[in-house]
């Protein structure tokens, strides 16, 4: 079933654990779009592999990797909140049901131009988690964790045929970036202009990602403010608002390291950012003989 799934989606299928969820093959090359698709021989291997670990009493279960296909998986994780994706998201033909009832898999595709990466639940309360590039996704047919039963697809399989990813409407992403800043708690950020929700595109995620971390816990604080406001850096805010945050960020924490040791860190971060390759550069003086660097690494120039 999982891997009729798979060719009708255009994805990629693994195994793994029933229990743990924990891939029984290396997986890292597989899940991103244009990753290479397994071929019908090492899914045969596989197959047999399972078949083995059946007789051992050691069931497998099958995931999809749904960013090898451009597709999003919205995982609701609380019953009384389906009805209410499904409203917000719109009807899609394919539905995956868990043995818990109420919960289930909803299967879109990315919208044009999007790059989906997994969504973590405390970003958006809780109530679903997004699974997209980068993650895994239990298949129907396979068993569910608790034993209880398996998973289930509301779409028959004589209508697993190529294209079906095509059929699978957009997944609304400004709908989720409205759950993902709509749920942040901002107090403490009093220096953000009081209609933050009108604030630049790139702040706004910097919060979201900031309220998802949750304040710097005891214990290598310098180098969680360091990956913070690198991370930022990354999404492209403001080097004197992302100091802001990071201040309001850091006093939410028990024990805080203080703004001053706050801005001396992330100051340094943002200053390394603008370095080449995240390097500093060599003096000028020194040249850099790179055919023989090559040729130790046993290379060509």
């Amino acid at each position: 079933m999982a891997t009729h799934l798979a060719r009708a989606l255009g994805a990629n299928v693994i195994p793994c654990t029933v229990r743990e969820r924990r891939p029984l093959v290396r997986w890292a090359a597989l899940h991103s779009p244009g990753s290479p698709r397994l071929s019908a021989e090492t899914l045969a291997a596989w197959g047999r592999s399972a078949a083995e670990r059946e007789e051992r009493g050691e069931p497998t279960a099958w995931a999809l990797l749904p960013g090898s296909a451009r597709l999003a998986v919205i995982d609701c994780d609380r019953p009384s909140a389906l009805a209410g994706l499904i409203e917000r998201f719109g009807e899609t033909p394919l539905v995956v049901r868990s043995p818990t009832p109420g919960r289930a898999h909803l299967w879109y595709r990315w919208s044009d131009g999007a790059d989906v990466g997994k969504v973590d639940e405390a970003a958006l309360g809780g109530a679903y988690s997004i699974k997209a590039r980068g993650a895994m996704i239990h298949a129907p047919g396979s068993l569910h964790r608790s034993g209880a039963g398996f998973y289930r697809c509301d779409l028959h399989p004589r209508e697993w045929v190529a294209g079906l990813a095509a059929t699978l409407p957009p997944l609304d992403l400004a709908e989720v970036e409205r759950d993902r800043v709509g749920r942040l708690d901002l107090s403490g950020l009093g220096s953000l202009p009081p209609d933050w929700a009108d604030a630049d595109e790139a702040v706004r995620r910097g919060i979201a990602w900031l309220r998802a971390a949750g304040p710097p816990e005891p214990g290598g604080r310098e180098s969680k403010t360091w990956r913070a406001a690198m991370t930022l850096g990354d999404l492209g805010v403001p080097e004197e608002i992302a100091l802001t945050l990071l201040v309001a960020w850091d006093a939410e924490a028990p024990v805080g390291r203080g703004p001053g040791a706050v801005l001396e860190t992330a100051t340094r971060a943002y200053a390394r950012r603008k370095l080449p390759g995240g390097c500093r550069r060599l003096p000028t003086d020194v040249a850099v003989d790179a055919g023989a660097i090559l040729a130790d690494l046993g290379g060509t120039p």
